[in-house]
């Protein structure tokens, strides 16, 4: 069991508590805070000496001439910490339990006049459990845990003793609270670590869990370790989670550039593996020959042929990070070789797991955009040959996000690479899929100005003027609507006149340049002035859907309840509009956002509102 701590910091806590020092030291007093300090110095010397009856007797002394609550408490916090150690030493029994009973009566006192000090609360609850009142210890730390921002001191022990008792998940939860403090995060993730050791023989995939999360949380090293005890623990009964905790153990080490020269010394010999999975990985790895590249030694079990195209993956992430792009793209085309199609996802042993020919796809875009340079379409053709459109299309049923992230990603690099009528394919691949599937697969919106911009570019490059024209207003309207003017007023200055350009093509851009004038004027408005301007300008949804409701709606609720009520109740009606009208001008944020603002100022009509905003959004078409 732990022992309890002393801080050299406690004597600073306390004298930045609550009470004035120099307000409770009475004149001709002879033990003031700075006098405390030193007893309890002298105290811990004599202690380390072993003469414990000496520094109780120091500390008790300098106790009866303090009345300072800063003075007492540092003397109480010595003296329960001298107790404590004075009961590891004792051999009798009874007596180390009377210690201890001291002990646990200095740091209540302690805790009278700091209730929150956190050092005395955690080495209050060792004590408690040194003398057997577990159940005590318990409350005493969950009570200060109750606290939003309880100290991380004490979220860590509260963990050490939910452990103890045999409550990992409760332990973890308590732990990761602390984890949230930075000088805690190490502390608790060593903690974490250790329910994944303890876990390894009797609940692998328990372990593994653990062990994802430790390695999410930026902890390699010690998440590396735990997946090492995995591997050994359950690669003979228990080979599939096995191989799951090597593909970890493998991932952690080519973060940590160490996949070419992997010690497998530290796994179980290659012998004891039926499958030859450890073999096979060392090929993979250590990147040998065409060898790498034979889905038949890994036979024809789906999970199996996932944890190599995953392997193969994170060492063609390396050779692209080391700038040997075409090396990693070759890397990349084996990864997706041995990589399950469509239908083994849609099974239950990879239902769960991110496609690998999508991220291959991705990985081999990027090597392309590094490799090649404008007019090279010889790379071109080799990305498009190897991740067709249909291919990646056909993904998109099951993970429509990262299907759009492989589009956009070729994309870019067969414009790049010279290709820009394919490149155009690919960007409106990802327009498709933004268009027909559910709100859940577009993760990727923010991207999408940028898909315009690239559609752009591969039109002006084959010398269609006028569609580059209506890509770039597009990717201009889009970047405004997300709120960077910078980039909207880019495109719009990027914009290649067009002779006899149709007058929608201008309204849009007048729109969109008057939007801007607004947002910038609003800047330096006061609310007031702010209101007459957007008043003058008129309030209506602009034709094109440009919404400028962020800066309408802060200068609205600056400004006095009547003018608030005046705009928000008109851009109620008009987004209430929008959304029974089935238009995509405005997102389910921006409608959320109006509703929440009326709440306070019009009670009554919040939730009538935002009912029809649900239900004018819910008749949108492909929604």
């Amino acid at each position: 069991m732990k022992r309890p701590v002393l801080l050299s910091s406690l004597i600073a806590v306390l004298a930045n508590g609550s009470v004035s020092v120099h307000a409770q030291d009475a004149p001709g007093l002879r033990v003031t805070l700075a006098r405390a300090q030193a007893v309890v110095k002298d105290a811990i010397t004599a202690t380390e000496g072993g003469d414990f009856a000496l520094a109780v007797t120091m500390l008790r002394g300098a106790r009866s001439d303090a009345s300072a609550a800063n003075s007492l408490a540092t003397l109480d916090f010595g003296l329960g910490w001298v107790l404590t150690r004075a009961a590891e030493r004792e051999s009798d029994a009874h007596e180390a339990k009377l210690r201890l009973g001291e002990a646990a009566d200095a740091y209540r006192s302690v805790l009278e006049a700091f209730p929150e000090q956190p050092q005395a609360i955690v080495n209050l609850s060792l004590v408690l459990q040194r003398a057997g009142d577990a159940n005590d210890a318990k409350d005493l730390l969950a009570a200060a845990a109750d606290r939003a921002d309880a100290d991380a001191q004490v979220l860590l022990a509260l963990g050490d003793v939910q452990r103890a008792e045999g409550d990992s998940g409760a332990a973890k939860h308590s732990w990761l609270r602390a984890a949230a403090r930075p000088d805690s995060r190490r502390a608790a993730h060593e903690r974490i670590t250790a329910i994944a050791h303890a876990l390894a023989d009797q609940d692998p995939k328990g372990a593994l869990d653990y062990v994802v999360e430790i390695t999410v949380a930026g902890f390699g090293d010690l998440a590396e370790r735990a997946a090492a005890d995995i591997v050994s623990a359950c690669h003979r009964e228990n080979p599939t989670i096995a191989e799951e905790a090597l593909l970890v153990w493998a991932s952690l080490r080519a973060d940590q550039q160490r996949l070419d020269d992997v010690a497998f010394d530290v796994l179980p010999h290659p012998d004891t593996w039926p499958s030859s999975t450890l073999n096979g990985l060392r090929s993979l790895a250590r990147g040998e020959g065409e060898a790498a590249a034979n889905a038949e030694a890994w036979g024809t079990d789906p999970r199996r042929a996932w944890i190599a195209g995953e392997t193969l993956l994170l060492r063609a992430e390396r050779l692209l990070a080391s700038g040997r792009p075409n090396d990693a793209f070759v890397t990349a085309l084996h990864a997706k070789s041995l990589a399950p199609g469509p239908d083994a996802h849609r099974g239950d042993a990879l239902k769960d797991r991110a496609p690998v020919a999508l991220a291959a796809a991705s990985v081999a875009a990027r090597a392309v955009l590094r490799e090649t340079g404008p007019g090279s379409t010889e790379s071109a053709a080799k990305l498009a040959t190897a991740f067709p459109l249909a291919e990646l299309d056909a993904w998109s049923e099951l993970d429509g996000s990262r299907a759009q992230s492989a589009m956009l990603t070729a994309g870019a690099a067969l414009a790049r690479a010279g290709d820009p009528a394919l490149a155009r394919s690919y960007l409106a691949g990802v327009l498709k899929i933004e268009q027909t599937s559910s709100e859940r697969a577009n993760v990727a919106s923010r991207a999408l100005p940028h898909v315009h911009v690239f559609m752009a570019d591969a039109f002006e490059r084959e010398g269609l003027m006028r569609e580059a024209s209506e890509a770039r207003t597009e990717a201009a309207r889009r970047f405004l609507r997300d709120g960077n003017r910078e980039n909207s007023e880019r495109e719009l200055e990027r914009i290649k006149l067009v002779p006899g350009a149709d007058e929608r093509l201008d309204r849009g851009r007048d729109e969109i340049r008057k939007i801007i004038e607004l947002d910038r004027e609003l800047e330096t408005s006061t609310p007031v002035r702010g209101l007459e301007r957007i008043r003058a300008a008129g309030l209506e949804l602009p034709r094109d859907g440009l919404d400028p409701s962020p800066v309408l709606m802060e200068a609205a609720t600056r400004s006095s309840p009547r003018w608030s009520r005046e705009v928000l109740g008109r851009r109620a009606a008009l987004l209430e509009l929008a959304a029974r009208e089935g238009s995509d001008a405005l997102s389910a944020r921006s409608l959320g956002e109006i509703a929440n603002r009326l709440s306070p100022l019009q009670p009554s009509l919040e939730p009538s509102l935002r009912a029809r905003l649900i239900e004018g959004r819910r008749r949108q078409p492909n929604r």
